[in-house]
């Protein structure tokens, strides 16, 4: 069996390795600049940047890919670079593959990928978007045999960006998230004591890869921005620890770090290796308590979205033991969960309390489950 991949493979890039339980071989198409897994039965197929002409047909079409009016344009462009770069896909096309898989952002061009392929049936995951108009991932989801989405609530957000005949004919599939992490990690993750055992006060951790400064920045500035939030906790009495690799400054100044020296209830820790160093990355989180999921910034670009989209982060609070929460209202998928005893919803931070955390049941679906759920080995066999 073999499946092809359109797109990066995501964070954490291992995942990947449990679809192996299914599918013999995997070849992923994707950017030159892709980092590769080392494992034998993962290959790679690259499209090449660097060619002059390629890369400025590149340029053109992403400048111009939110807006509507372009549709002429950006065909153009695509009969141009399948020209150009005709050997590759002919090569691709000429590979007998069982199942094609295009997925999930708005940000991995997955879905300019699987355009430029052009596959005759594949399964499209969508999860990541905005409120704008977006040529390719309108085109990925119109074009596929099959959707797979978090919840109806998503499909109602895209139905309302392109039109309600977007799902026309095809398989829709909810419940179902390829963000989830490896069965591998399941047995050895070894949970440390809580920090709040030691002074008896709730201690939260916000999980970010980076952070803004800058509440105002379009793509980003309502879910990165954490200022705002982080006073209200501490205000609360919880104490806050943000991990993180980047914080990015405002016009040099760093808010993060000032806030840090003058409230004892904040601290800036160091960022978590959930790719090389998985279980130290998961013993240092399972020291705290609850997990800060969104900023929640009202009326940012992404507030719409962020009420329907399950945090990339959730997953890895849930292996760790750390119990997910939000402000009521915040997100309506984490309500869901919650209604499962998933997560904790509040009305206000000075609700929190240590009790709540006792009575929650831990959510660690994995990858391999995801795959056979879309590729169930009965069926296939």
């Amino acid at each position: 069996m073999r499946l092809l991949k359109i797109g990066i493979l995501g964070i954490p890039t291992n995942r990947w390795e449990d679809a192996l339980d299914v599918f013999d071989d995997i070849d992923v198409f994707c950017f030159d600049s892709e980092a590769e897994i080392q494992n034998e039965h993962i290959h790679y197929i690259k499209f090449d940047t660097k060619k002059k002409f390629s890369f400025l047909l590149i340029r053109i079409i992403f400048h111009f890919n939110y807006s509507s009016k372009g549709k002429l344009l950006y065909e153009m462009c695509l009969w141009m670079l399948r020209t150009l770069n005709g050997g590759l896909l002919k090569r691709i096309k000429t590979i007998k593959y069982d199942y094609i898989y295009s997925g999930y952002n708005d940000y991995d061009k997955s879905a300019f990928l699987t355009a430029l392929l052009n596959p005759a049936h594949y399964t499209r995951a969508q999860k990541e978007t905005r409120l704008h108009y977006d040529f390719f991932e309108k085109w990925a989801l119109k074009n596929a045999d099959r959707v797979i989405l978090n919840d109806p609530l998503n499909r109602q957000l895209f139905e309302k960006k392109y039109g309600v005949d977007l799902f026309r004919g095809k398989k829709v599939l909810y419940d179902l998230d390829e963000d989830v992490r490896t069965k591998r990690l399941l047995n050895v993750i070894q949970h440390d004591e809580k920090l709040s055992v030691k002074d008896g006060r709730i201690h939260a951790v916000i999980l970010a890869g980076r952070v803004l400064s800058d509440p105002n920045d379009k793509r980003s500035g309502g879910r990165l921005y954490y200022i705002d939030l982080i006073q209200n906790m501490t205000r609360a009495g919880i104490v806050v620890h943000l991990h993180t690799t980047r914080i990015i400054p405002l016009n040099s100044e760093n808010p993060y770090e000032r806030m840090e020296n003058e409230n004892p209830d904040f601290y800036i820790e160091g960022g978590l290796d959930f790719s090389e160093d998985p279980l130290s990355a998961y013993k240092i989180l399972s020291r705290y308590d609850i997990g800060v999921c969104h900023a929640h910034l009202p009326n940012s670009e992404v507030t719409e979205f962020d009420k329907i989209n399950i945090p990339h982060r959730y997953y890895e609070y849930h292996l760790a033991h750390v119990v997910p929460f939000d402000l009521r209202g915040g997100n309506l998928l984490l309500e869901k969960k919650a209604e499962k005893n998933h997560a904790l919803i509040y009305d206000n931070y000075s609700q929190i309390n240590l009790n709540d955390v006792k009575n929650i049941k831990w959510d660690t679906p994995v990858f391999s489950d995801y795959i056979k759920a879309l590729y169930p080995v009965e069926s296939i066999c």
